[in-house]
């Protein structure tokens, strides 16, 4: 699929040198939050249990207690849970003709069970522009991606299409960032097309074709040969057992002050979709990459980076490899509002040594447009705050992990179909 270039303006988050919100961000959530309540009954139902009006909705706004905004925990967007059609919008939904610009983003089509977000074309574009600022890196010019081709997962897409309207994996709307950052993009997992015209022949064939570890090693020196800058990515589920077998091959690319290695997706757990593997232990990894690509360690947290997005809203987070934490040290985005809540009392945890939930607040660059109940969002993720506001919201957050109990499923490509397991 294809996403326009959208002109837009993103109210600034603080006051110029000072801590507190800025009026337009504080106009731009009310109207977001009072639309999201007088659209949708459901979210009224969230309110309602916490004994929150909409004149509440206000009040917290203005005294920018934003952690108070009632929060829709996000695997009420899963199909399994029966919800579609009350957390986005039915009557848009129902309404739905070929050719009007919408769009569900999901977050998985082949594992487990799938979230449906409904959005429009901008929030669509923004989200793109949330990963691109990521993953813009001064002098690089070509890329290798440890993870599905954009083909595959638009593909993927649209097999798990919802009542005929268009439908992307998130993580292709990533890619779609990446593919127009930079004209030569490579990727580990590609869609075979000969095995596509197979499987209608066979449904046991898989129609991917996956490259071997010596046709990247070969990518990658013939890059290097030429001078350019690299970008690696993708799953570190994928990149850590090629690194191995580099390190166990004796294979060093010397390319330290020209690459940038930018993970997504998770995995380190050493699980994916249903596969279970290694674990990965983060630090490792990263001293292997160090070692492999020639990368000073004083340069990490410039050239070896990880993303926490998810598909229930627009933003993306940039995590810096961090050598005292031995963990990445991620920086909330500029168009959301996050804090680390205690699981009990839903307060802000604000001290650093504690892990807490994470919820995020955004808003609707046109709240009359809103499609989807997804302003405030509890993630079943832990994460421990290092730097945070004056507001009591996040700055800087690191060690993320799943809450225990919580379905690690819906990941953005079914596991054994990549590892061939």
């Amino acid at each position: 699929m294809k996403v326009r270039a959208i002109k837009y303006d993103l109210p600034k988050k603080y006051e110029q040198g000072k801590k507190s919100f800025t009026y337009d961000i504080k106009e731009k959530l009310k109207e977001t939050f009072i639309t999201m309540y007088e659209k949708f009954p459901f979210y009224q139902e969230v309110c309602k249990n916490e004994n929150i009006t909409k004149k509440d909705l206000e009040k917290i706004i203005d005294n920018e207690e934003f952690y108070k905004l009632p929060g829709v925990w996000a695997e009420s967007f899963k199909r399994g849970k029966g919800l579609i059609e009350e957390i986005n919008d039915k009557t848009a939904i129902s309404q739905y003709k070929k050719g009007d610009v919408l769009y569900f983003q999901m977050s998985s089509s082949t594992s487990g069970d799938p979230s449906y977000v409904l959005t429009n074309e901008e929030e669509l574009r923004r989200t793109i522009d949330n990963f691109s600022k990521i993953f813009k890196k001064e002098g690089v010019s070509v890329v290798y991606v440890f993870m599905p081709s954009k083909k595959l997962l638009d593909l993927e897409g649209k097999l798990g299409a919802y009542k005929g309207i268009p439908t992307t994996l998130r993580v292709g709307l990533s890619l779609h960032g990446l593919e127009e950052l930079y004209n030569d993009v490579r990727y580990y997992v590609n869609l075979d097309f000969k095995k596509v015209l197979l499987r209608l022949i066979n449904k046991k064939v898989k129609p991917i074709r996956k490259d071997n570890i010596q046709k990247v090693k070969n990518i990658i020196e013939e890059w290097k040969n030429r001078g350019k800058g690299i970008g690696l990515g993708g799953f570190s589920l994928l990149l850590d057992p090629t690194l191995d077998e580099w390190i166990k091959e004796g294979v060093r690319f010397d390319i330290g002050d020209r690459v940038y290695i930018i993970l997504g997706g998770g995995g380190y757990s050493g699980r994916k979709g249903k596969v279970e593997g290694k674990a990965i232990i983060k630090k490792n990894l990263v001293e292997k990459a160090c070692e492999v690509f020639g990368i000073n360690k004083e340069e990490c947290a410039d050239r070896i980076i990880d993303t926490y997005a998810f598909t229930e809203q627009q933003g993306a987070h940039e995590g810096r490899w961090n050598w005292d934490l031995e963990d990445f040290l991620f920086t909330v985005g500029d168009d959301t509002i996050m804090y680390i809540i205690d699981p009990e009392t839903g307060k802000p945890i604000t001290e650093p040594g504690k892990k807490g939930l994470i919820k995020v607040i955004t808003y609707y660059l046109k709240p009359e447009n809103i499609l989807s109940c997804n302003a405030s969002v509890i993630q079943r993720d832990l994460a421990m705050p290092i730097e945070v506001g004056e507001r009591k919201e996040v700055i800087k957050f690191t060690g993320i992990e799943r809450q225990k109990g919580a379905s690690i499923e819906g990941c953005a490509f079914k596991g054994e179909e990549i590892l061939g397991e």
